[in-house]
């Protein structure tokens, strides 16, 4: 369902600040139009004192759509917004668009981080959340941040054959996160700890969003074990979205520049 009058909103704040673009829904779903994702990017074009961040499960579809719309007969070229969007396309992206795409667990770090890389943007990240299991972001195979030119489109394209750069190289943001409600499944604190490492060592800001409903700890992530082995943690907080509750290596809640 697309809200025709809500895309303006963004337009009538004159105040820089912060947009997290379908928050509850994905803005590159195969219902969604075309023509709708279109104007979408039109705001932010018309808004650049604004930062706009778009979260995605689907990062395959950002480039295809974007040349979908730059190709498109109805979008010229020459107007100011071809010429914006034939810029991010070619290499340089808008500095006021954050590019990011959902990890869970390592399967899907490894199927979607290489293809959040294939589209230029000011900054990438990466929303570890609600994080199912252990996620290594080091050891993820052709994430880079190198680009070189398609002889066929004239447009640049992510090279995936090259050397592995790491995260502190391709990602400039990590968010992590247990899952909330009442169906939440289980939330091993050393994993978010684990991210928090990685970052750290990378020197990409990280933020810890919440404990979730249902964290838990185990000396030993990687041992296989399963509940009632794992200590259970309780929280006021029964979201576990109280840092003040957090153990103090984990209050870290960092933004890019």
């Amino acid at each position: 369902r697309g809200h025709e009058d809500a895309l303006t909103i963004p337009l009538k704040a004159k105040k820089p600040r912060r947009w997290f673009v379908n928050s509850m829904s994905d803005l590159f779903h195969r219902e969604v139009p075309f023509e709708f994702i279109d104007k979408v990017f039109a705001v932010t074009a018309l808004g650049p004192q604004h930062t706009f961040q778009v979260l995605t499960k689907r990062p395959e579809q950002i480039r295809k759509l974007l040349v979908h719309i730059y190709s498109a007969e109805g979008v010229d070229r020459l107007s100011p917004f071809g010429i914006w969007l034939g810029k991010w396309l070619g290499g340089t992206p808008p500095a006021n668009i954050w590019l990011g795409t959902t990890c869970e667990n390592q399967e899907w770090a490894d199927k979607r981080v290489p293809e959040l890389l294939k589209v230029p943007a000011a900054v990438r990240f990466l929303s570890v959340e609600p994080m199912l299991g252990p996620v290594d972001l080091v050891r993820c195979e052709n994430w880079s941040d190198d680009i070189v030119m398609d002889p066929e489109t004239g447009l640049r394209e992510c090279c995936r054959d090259c050397d592995y750069t790491g995260v502190g190289n391709a990602i400039e943001w990590v968010i992590c996160g247990g899952e909330s409600g009442p169906q939440a499944r289980d939330f091993n604190i050393a994993w978010p700890r684990s991210i928090v490492a990685q970052c750290k060592a990378a020197g990409v800001p990280v933020h810890v969003k919440q404990m979730g409903a249902r964290p838990v700890w185990s000396n030993d992530p990687d041992d296989g074990s399963e509940p009632p082995h794992w200590g259970r943690i309780s929280y006021i907080d029964k979201s576990g979205g109280d840092p003040g509750e957090w153990p103090a290596d984990l209050r870290v809640q960092e933004f890019p520049r």
